[in-house]
């Protein structure tokens, strides 16, 4: 019986794509002030056309401010947030492939951004892209958990949007594997993928209640899991509150209580208002399922900073492997013995010069006939890194 009920349930609301979806790619459009960012840029055009990528305009007039600004400034050091600004236009615009590509381009320069990671997560899976939304999502909330504001958000304002992010966060992901599951044949991996589904669409609901396409996404994953009373529950939430899903989790509630052979002295509408009734306690997430990274137990704030010497007792080999390698010399006090370049030959960049690294070294192919643009020099014995900027000075 189940079997049958559940393609009912699948034909009558197919789950991938969602009806009505919306792509909340603009969570925090609303809430950006960039003006402590536009106070580092010198040059007054650049200055005045990054103000105006976060005046609040139509997709197609912010994605024409990006694009001019990407354009006009390739040596910006605020390329990140010009290309932020372009994938959300894209996203408002329906252009997915576009904004993906975008949003890419952002995260590979500021990669901590989980504002923009939450939209790319949520329209990966939309657009079936499940692990590359898994991988997002996970992300985004790893980042949420961790971060304070962004200097680019409101503070007084970042709590409520702190938890829209992590609830939509969580949609994606729920969504994701929900997409994952019903990609395979039944047995354990998809049973694996539903219960993963569930428990992160669980943990959405609460943090946005209002959200009612959460909660028909959970039916939708019980139906998958063959649990119709608890899919009725669900749907009942979603059916009494009149909104976008309203018709559809109907139609489900329908095939359910068909599919169930109630008593006949049991209508359709007692049927709706007693799983309505259970389905508002919202059940919290299933135990020992944890949604976001791999970890079974959710992370916790660290009370300060854990520098490399606190691994060396536990992981003694790992240690001395990684104090051989050049990343473990990154991040120290400046002295010029532990300077590795050459900054007095070779020591210039031109735009349209060709990088490679090859057995260890960086070999550039320069291009003399393009801009220069960067230069490493000494001054009294010490290292320095100059850019021309977009105002046609040197900043060290």
């Amino acid at each position: 019986m189940f079997g049958r009920f559940l393609l009912i349930g699948l034909l009558l609301c197919p789950p991938v794509p969602l009806p009505g979806q919306d792509i909340d790619a603009n969570l925090s459009i609303e809430n950006r002030s960039p003006s402590t960012v536009a106070d580092q840029i010198s040059d007054p055009a650049e200055r005045q056309a990054f103000g105006a990528l976060f005046q609040v305009a139509p997709p197609s007039q912010m994605l024409e401010r990006a694009t001019a600004f990407l354009e006009r400034f390739p040596q910006s050091a605020f390329l990140a947030q010009a290309y932020d600004v372009a994938a959300r236009a894209h996203f408002d615009l329906g252009d997915y492939g576009a904004g993906l590509e975008s949003a890419e381009k952002s995260l590979v320069l500021l990669p901590e951004n989980p504002v923009l990671l939450v939209s790319v997560a949520d329209v990966e899976a939309r657009e079936h892209r499940n692990q590359t939304a898994i991988s997002h999502a996970q992300d985004a909330l790893w980042d949420l958990d961790r971060f304070t504001a962004p200097g680019s958000v409101d503070r007084q304002s970042w709590p409520d949007l702190k938890r829209r992010l992590q609830a939509r966060a969580q949609f994606a992901l729920g969504r994701a594997m929900l997409n994952q599951a019903l990609e395979l044949p039944s047995g354990e991996a998809r049973t694996g993928w539903l219960n993963r589904s569930k428990a992160a669409l669980m943990q959405a609901r609460p943090l946005n209640p209002a959200d009612l396409e959460v909660t028909y996404l959970l039916g939708l994953a019980y139906l998958a899991a063959r649990e119709p009373r608890p899919a009725a529950d669900t749907f009942a939430v979603v059916y009494q509150g009149h909104g976008d899903f309203a018709s559809q989790a109907e139609q489900n509630l329908r095939a359910i209580y068909r599919a169930l052979k109630f008593d006949p002295s049991v209508s359709f509408d007692v049927f709706v208002q007693q799983s309505a009734a259970r389905g508002r306690s919202s059940p919290p997430a299933q135990p020992g399922v944890d949604s976001s990274k791999s970890s079974a137990v959710r992370a916790q704030a660290l009370p300060g900073y854990a520098g490399s010497s606190s691994c060396q007792a536990c992981h003694a080999d790992i240690y001395r492997q990684w104090a051989e390698t050049g990343m473990s010399r990154m991040l120290r006090p400046y002295a010029p013995a532990n300077v590795i370049g050459d900054f007095q030959s070779n020591n210039t960049f031109f735009l349209g010069d060709e990088a490679q690294y090859r057995d260890g070294k960086l070999e550039v192919k320069a291009d003399h006939t393009q801009t220069l643009f960067a230069r490493m020099v000494l001054r009294n014995h010490r290292h320095y890194f100059e850019i021309r900027q977009s105002d046609g000075k040197w900043h060290t």
